[in-house]
């Protein structure tokens, strides 16, 4: 697809994800393998809950909560109105290393949006693929393909280019937290057997 609005519209018509052209060879395969890991956790988590039969699975009720990171603060309060307005509860941090100290300090967050960076000193998705592994990030920046694949290698769940839409950044928050949703719920589920 050339077209967002097309991208969009498939999006709202059931599609999981998509991929504007022209697009990288890797960039496919990180698409085919992400819809795949998602289909996977779903048959995965199906079978569990006929397996267990009629089980209680603890649903949290309170607004998932995100962790926007980018040096430019209109950018972050942009974003953070957009995802509030959703009812997501967002908190800021200007750097890297504010991010990942908020990480480690703090529960209960869900996803982090983070800025892309080449600098090799702010490796915070590195950080998270050891320590935080349970909270998807999500990398969005205005640089090249290579700049987001090589945030995916670093163990990043997906990347948003800059300018975006407001329905591409809900779609990729929602795509995000509910692979996170199934990850966490497949492991409680696996406990239980």
């Amino acid at each position: 697809m050339h077209d967002i609005s097309v991208a969009l519209a498939a999006i709202r018509n059931g599609a999981y994800d998509y991929l504007l052209a022209p697009f990288e060879r890797e960039q496919l395969l990180t698409v085919v393998r992400r819809v795949l890991e998602y289909r996977r956790l779903k048959l995965e988590n199906q079978g569990y809950k006929e397996r267990l039969g009629t089980l209680a699975i603890p649903v949290i009720h309170k607004p998932e909560r995100i962790l926007l990171q980018h040096n430019v603060e209109p950018i972050r309060e942009i974003c953070a109105s957009m995802l509030t307005s959703e009812g997501y509860e967002c908190r800021q941090a200007a750097s890297p290393a504010e991010a990942l100290k908020i990480l480690k300090s703090e529960e209960g967050y869900a996803l982090l949006l983070c800025k892309a960076v080449e600098s090799v000193e702010e490796k915070l998705l590195e950080h998270m693929a050891e320590s935080i592994a349970d909270i998807p990030a999500v990398v969005w920046a205005c640089r090249p393909i290579p700049i987001f694949l090589d945030a995916l290698r670093k163990g990043a769940y997906d990347y948003l280019a800059v300018p975006f839409e407001r329905e591409q950044l809900l779609n990729v928050v929602r795509r995000a937290l509910e692979y996170r949703r199934l990850k966490l719920e497949n492991r409680y589920l696996r406990r239980l057997r």
